[in-house]
């Protein structure tokens, strides 16, 4: 799991008076040293020397971070809300809650983080690809949709959005506007087995068997362990062996 981190030369001196400058700093090499205590204690104390100030909510990250390190979920949870508090536009901080709360399944508590961060910015293609993928865990399925298309309606040569949206199409047994995503998707990446492979599935679904027994075999060519396009073309080859008896 990668989370956002906080270092010193991103705060600046001119964000903190020169105590907490200083115990900030102090923090940042006992970190380096492992003592990972030490630092929460350290970064405290900064936070205890001046508790009104508005850039305190980089230190609650800092210190949310060790404790996650230190396997103190809890507590790490808290200092991120902590810093969330302080600094409501804190997007380092939502997605860090978000990854934390998937990891724990906590999937209505991740889709909020990922909200929050369309909300700030709606043009946030990593949290709506995430909140739509939360949004499928959760058989959330129109939402999803609605979050893939609005990607592709920014990005037209996300591969991976039309990918995800195929899927979504053939789960709901709409095998034409699967063909048509998956279609996007492997034209942008052609030399994606698995793209490949799907493709070639939604057209045997649609009965577009000589289309089907292509993309299957690009498959096949691509990723020789692809057992899914292997099995399917040899049923499809079965098929065409039968029909003409």
């Amino acid at each position: 799991m990668c989370f956002c981190s906080y270092t010193a030369t991103v705060w600046g001196e001119e964000q903190f008076s020169a105590n907490q400058q200083f115990m900030v700093e102090q923090g940042d090499k006992v970190l380096g040293q492992g003592l990972l205590p030490n630092a929460i204690d350290n970064w405290q104390k900064a936070l205890d020397l001046d508790k009104k100030n508005k850039n305190n909510d980089l230190i609650h990250s800092r210190i949310a971070l060790a404790y996650y390190q230190l396997g103190q979920v809890d507590k790490a949870i808290a200092s991120w809300q902590n810093a969330l508090a302080i600094n409501p536009k804190n997007t380092e901080v939502y997605y860090n809650l978000a990854q934390v709360y998937e990891s724990q399944n906590k999937l209505l508590e991740a889709e909020k983080m990922y909200n929050q961060l369309v909300l700030i910015n709606t043009k946030d293609l990593t949290a709506r690809y995430k909140l739509s993928v939360v949004d499928i865990r959760q058989n959330k399925k129109d939402l999803a949709q609605k979050e893939l298309e609005t990607i592709i309606s920014y990005d037209a040569k996300n591969a991976t959005a039309y990918f995800l949206l195929g899927g979504l199409h053939y789960d709901g047994k709409r095998y034409k506007e699967a063909v048509t995503a998956w279609e996007k998707a492997v034209k942008l990446e052609s030399d994606n087995a698995d793209f490949n492979y799907y493709l070639a599935l939604a057209y045997y679904q649609t009965n577009a068997k000589e289309k089907a027994e292509k993309f299957c075999k690009k498959a096949v060519s691509l990723d020789k362990t692809q057992e899914n396009a292997t099995r399917l073309l040899k049923k499809i080859e079965e098929e065409k062996g039968n029909a003409k008896k």
